[in-house]
Parts: C-alpha cells; structure tokens; sequence
C-alpha cells in the first residue's frame, strides 16, 4: 500500500483500474485490488448465502423499503436497504446452511418507533386484499393522518418473461390512520397464490415509521 500527501492522484478518490483511491487521516491511500486465490470458507459461503436469501425477499420491495426504513437509517449513516438487509439478517433468517429461509412471520418491512396499527386483519375478497384496523375516536393530530402502507408477498411466484406479475404488490400511501381501512387489489393470476400479507405506518412527513405488522398467510 502507497501512502499519497496530495501528490499524483491529488483530490482523486474511489476505484481506478485495479486500484482504491481514498484519503484517512489528511493522507491519501492507494490500495491494489487483487484475485482472491484461497477458497471461501464455510463460514463465508453461509453469510454469502443468507445475504442472497435476505436481498432476493426484499429486492422486490424496495419502494416500501425505501420508505420504510429511512430514518432508522439515517440515524446509522447507512442507505435503507442496507438497514433493511442488517435487520433481517439478523432477525428474519431460520434454518443453517444451506437451508435458510425467510421466517416472513419475523420479517421487518420498516423500522420504528412510531405506534403501528390497532387489532389489523386482513381479508381476501374477490381480487382485492381488504384491511382493517381499530380506530380510536378520541385520536389527535398528527397520528391521525398517519400513512398506512399494504403488501402482499408471493413467495412460490415464479416469474415468466412478459408476465407482467411481480413477486410484491403494495402500496405506500393505502389509507390515513383515521380511516381504518384500506384495499389493494391484485392481479386475477393471483388470487389463489400463497401470500404473505404486511402492514405498516409512517408519519405523514416520513420522520418516523412503525415496525411493520405481520398479518399472516393466505392460501
């Protein structure tokens, strides 16, 4: 490793060719990046494996995500779906190598510590998902006008090109707390796939978002 004091390579940083450029400590550093040789330990393939499980169920959802997961992201200097993949990593994975899968009932969708929903259900009726949730007269600004965000999550879904079907639906703006309902309709193709079903909350000016409701399988 060669160690720069504003010489050659001057205000550069990141990868150029087979080399990291960045600076630490007023010093800028040239690190060569190399072909590993040794093979992946077991240790390694197992976090390599449950890394792909985690992106592959939350990939799909990444809007949600997005929303979902931003200030507790935020507050770690981290991106949402970076937060997202740590929190579920640890929290949402079962089985050991190589038998991991998702526990969707442990899964997170957002991050918070905002209040979720009161007594959620959900119903399949016709094409449409229907949810509820217990209101409570007496409730004051601004947790009235809470956004409630809906998804269902096909797991068996194998996707064929030109389908036009997606392994998530959902939507990030559903209803107002104050409501106490919401609807998203879905695909003919998909009313008799398995799903897993999620509701969330976030504030109405996205600084704080609850963790997400799990509320259960249908088919």
């Amino acid at each position: 490793m060669a160690i720069l004091k504003n010489g050659l390579f001057g205000a550069v940083s990141g990868r150029l060719g087979n080399t990291v450029i960045y600076q630490k400590d007023n010093k800028m550093f040239v690190r060569m990046i190399g072909k590993r040789k040794a093979p992946l330990s077991e240790n390694e393939l197992a976090n390599r494996f449950a890394f792909g499980v985690v992106m592959g169920f939350l990939k799909v959802m990444r809007l949600l995500i997005n929303v979902g997961f931003a200030v507790a992201a935020k507050s770690d200097g981290m991106y949402p779906m970076n937060k997202a993949v740590s929190v579920n990593r640890k929290w949402a994975l079962t089985g050991s190598y190589p038998d991991v899968e998702i526990d969707y009932a442990r899964a997170l969708l957002s991050f918070g510590s905002l209040y979720g929903l009161a007594g959620p259900s959900v119903v399949l009726e016709g094409n449409a998902l229907n949810f509820s949730w217990e209101v409570d007269v007496s409730m004051g600004w601004p947790y009235a006008i809470d956004q409630v965000m809906v998804l269902a999550y096909f797991p068996d879904l194998v996707l064929e090109e030109g389908s036009g079907l997606q392994k998530a639906y959902f939507s990030l703006n559903a209803a107002l707390r104050k409501s106490g309902h919401a609807s998203l309709d879905l695909p003919d193709e998909l009313v008799n796939e398995r799903m897993e079903v999620y509701v969330t909350v976030v504030s109405n000016d996205k600084l704080s978002a609850s963790m997400s409701q799990y509320l259960g399988r249908l088919n």
